[in-house]
């Protein structure tokens, strides 16, 4: 960031400087926010630009090249006019970022398809835009014939190499406030949230990942569509996390204000949809479900979701310090050392309402190793989880090759499940230890 001492954006160093991006303090720009896409990575400074760097064949890193770079450049674009033609306030060079989110996280699907949400609430849109993933439509006035935005010269379904900006109709000239990608390539999505706490959503309908209706499944949501959900009657959307398999089978999780869990989307061995379908089969939704469980639901307090195209899904309560979960227990991630208790189906998976497991309590974060990164079906099961609980410990069991879980040895996670810490300090100690 050497240049930032001549930039004409710095104004603490440079007496003629005219541009709106300052830092908070002064100082050389800080990255703020970092977001990774299959051989793709993006940063965004505390000064609002956005740099980019690895793959960048389908205009992923925004810098009107698809050129791949080694070292990090400025997404850039100098374009006054959004898609259709309206007038911008500030080009993209000159407005704050303040949020990037990008497709293809945890996947091999190949492009990867970015979005940046502005300090004023807009969106803009680049890189892989196969089948209108950008959400773009048509540009306006438009026929069959027409589906290039003559303004800045894409097609609508066509990849855009820098950032454009999405008109502000798109979302009801409502405020957009957080933006979340998943999926990739062919099945990217996005959801944004607005500033009356509405969802919209579009890209790949992936079996119904972004619940905003219809086939879901082999068809394209090629503009923002309001999720018909009135997520304000149950005190509005808390948290929402998404997980898919490459370029299909997406699902998305919402937890509500009142202690209540949604999904949409592909359901697993109907895992989370508590076994829709005969004897457990696959399935999905293409709109938001209340997941069941009567002992729970409205004392959710935090929840995460992992997986690709199996599913993993961890909660805990309000009232209750224990951690539950629910999904593929191959390798005794869900803490059981048994494949034969309490909702197992065939397969080796607990449905809901799922069950507390043994040992950790009160979870401040919980992450997955492997398992998203596979596309066969043959190694989806090769995962392991970690749980990081309210005393900063952390406990970790399933797949344990080459000894990635750091319990101090090489064996798979599922010969004893949460009792595999046989070296470690706390062995003996009750609890699980």
């Amino acid at each position: 960031m050497t240049g930032w001492l001549n930039s004409t954006d710095n104004a603490s160093w440079n007496p003629n400087a005219t541009g709106r991006l300052t830092t908070p303090d002064g100082k050389a720009p800080r990255v703020i926010q970092n977001s990774n896409g299959w051989n793709t990575s993006g940063v965004l400074m505390n000064n609002g630009e956005v740099y980019t760097a690895g793959e960048g064949g389908n205009g992923e890193l925004g810098y009107s090249s698809t050129s791949n770079r080694r070292h990090w450049i400025r997404a850039a674009a100098e374009d006054t006019v959004d898609w259709e033609g309206n007038t911008l306030e500030h080009t993209f060079n000159n407005t704050r970022i303040i949020k990037i989110a990008v497709t293809n996280q945890g996947t091999t699907a190949g492009a990867a398809s970015w979005a940046a949400l502005d300090e004023f609430g807009h969106l803009w849109m680049w890189g892989y835009n196969g089948n209108y993933t950008l959400g773009f439509h048509q540009p306006v006035p438009s026929n069959a014939n027409n589906a290039t935005s003559a303004s800045i010269g894409f097609s609508a379904s066509g990849n855009f190499t820098r950032p454009v900006r999405m008109p502000p109709r798109y979302f009801d000239h409502k405020r957009i406030v957080d933006i979340y990608a998943f999926g990739g390539g062919s099945g990217g999505n996005f959801h944004a949230l607005d500033e009356d706490g509405n969802l919209w959503g579009w890209g790949n309908l992936n079996n119904g990942g972004i619940g905003v209706g219809g086939d879901g499944d082999g068809y394209y949501m090629v503009g923002p569509k309001k999720v018909l959900m009135d997520w304000s009657a149950h005190g509005g959307i808390k948290k929402i996390m998404h997980k898919s398999h490459d370029n299909s089978e997406s699902l998305s999780v919402v937890l509500t204000n009142d202690g209540v869990l949604w999904w949409a989307g592909y359901d697993y061995y109907g895992w989370i949809g508590n076994n829709r379908g005969s004897g457990g089969s696959s399935g999905y939704s293409t709109r938001y479900r209340r997941i069941v469980g009567e002992m729970w639901q409205g004392r959710v307090d935090n929840f995460w979701l992992m997986g690709d195209r199996q599913s993993f899904l961890y909660w805990t309560l309000k009232d209750d310090d224990k951690v539950w979960g629910v999904g593929d227990n191959w390798g005794y991630r869900l803490g059981s050392n048994s494949d034969n208790t309490y909702n197992i189906t065939s397969g080796n998976g607990y449905k809901m309402p799922g069950t507390a497991l043994y040992g950790p309590r009160r979870a401040k974060h919980i992450t997955m190793t492997g398992g998203g990164a596979y596309s066969t079906t043959s190694q989806q099961s090769y995962a392991g989880i970690s749980i990081l609980d309210e005393n900063n410990d952390i406990w970790a069991a399933g797949e344990n090759n080459y000894g990635g879980l750091g319990l101090g040895h090489g064996t798979n996670g599922h010969a004893t499940g949460w009792q595999n810490e046989w070296n470690g300090p706390y062995y003996n100690l009750g609890d699980e230890y």
